[in-house]
Order: structure tokens, then sequence, then C-alpha cells
């Protein structure tokens, strides 16, 4: 019987077995990825935008860190024109990076509570357009923080520019 070429989704379980049994191996292989979407795709506008105000950004924020201009960002949340190859890839990676910056600042945050005796930790941020993405960190650490069962409450204080 001759070899069959694999679907889409077997190709995708394969490479989450590699990198889970060993890490590293398809990008050291220089192996390329499926991307998501494979191809330019209507509908993921509403996804897109899920996505960014779970971070908090503003459109043009968004469209800056996904390198996008902010226009064709906004017609593709909008719904006006596809997603392109690889764009859900990179919003993924954003999210990712966004809740490891909130991990990192709430693990800070207790050590400092640790060592001054106060579980109350104020943290400046700056009104600057150009520090929303600290602002965004330092507000889903603050609300995370509520949640916790170490006592620790974190304050963002808004330094104004």
């Amino acid at each position: 019987m001759p070899p069959t070429t694999p679907t889409p989704e077997q190709r995708a379980e394969m490479a989450a077995y590699v990198d889970k049994t060993h890490p590293g191996l398809i990008d050291d292989l220089g192996i390329p990825r499926d991307q998501n979407p494979p191809t330019y795709t209507a509908g993921l506008g509403e996804l897109i935008r899920s996505h960014r105000l779970y971070i908090g950004l503003v459109a043009r924020g968004m469209a800056k860190h996904l390198q996008l201009d902010r226009r064709d960002y906004q017609r593709i949340e909008n719904g006006q024109d596809d997603c392109p190859p690889g764009l859900l890839d990179k919003v993924g990676d954003l999210v990712d990076k966004f809740d490891n910056d909130v991990s990192v600042l709430i693990e800070a945050a207790l050590r400092e509570t640790i060592t001054s005796g106060d579980p109350t930790v104020s943290l400046t941020v700056s009104d600057n357009p150009a520090a929303e993405w600290e602002r965004c960190v330092v507000a889903r650490a603050a609300v995370e923080a509520i949640d916790m069962d170490e006592p620790l409450a974190i304050l963002p204080v808004m330094q104004r520019q």
C-alpha cells in the first residue's frame, strides 16, 4: 500500500508529539511549522479582538505589537479583511508573553511583600501611550492578585506625563 499524505490535523498532532517528546527539535532542524490560519481566512476578527481585549491594548497598540499597520489591523479585526496566514500564531504568542509578564510581576510583588511585611505593593505606571503594555500588565496583575490565596494587593498608581 503506498504511503498517504497526512491531513493537516494529523500533521499538527505529529508536530505536537515531537515538540512534547523532543522540545526544540522542529525549530533546530528548521522544519517549517504550519501557520494558523494556514491561508487568508475570513471570520477571525472577533477572536482577535477578544485576545486584544484580554490583554487590554487599544487597537493601535495591538497592531504595533503584531507589526501591522493600524488600519490593516482594524480592517482584520472588524471583518473587512481576511486574517493573513500565521496571524493567530502571532496573537497567541503575544498573549503568552503577556501572561508571562503578569506572572513575573506577581512573583516579584510577592517577594516584595515578604521582604517588607506589607501585603500592599504600589506600582507606578505612566499614562504615556508608549507605556501601554506596562499599564496592561500591572492592571492584570492587580486583578489576579485579588483571587490569590496569599495576601497581596497590587495598587497601580498613575503617573501623569
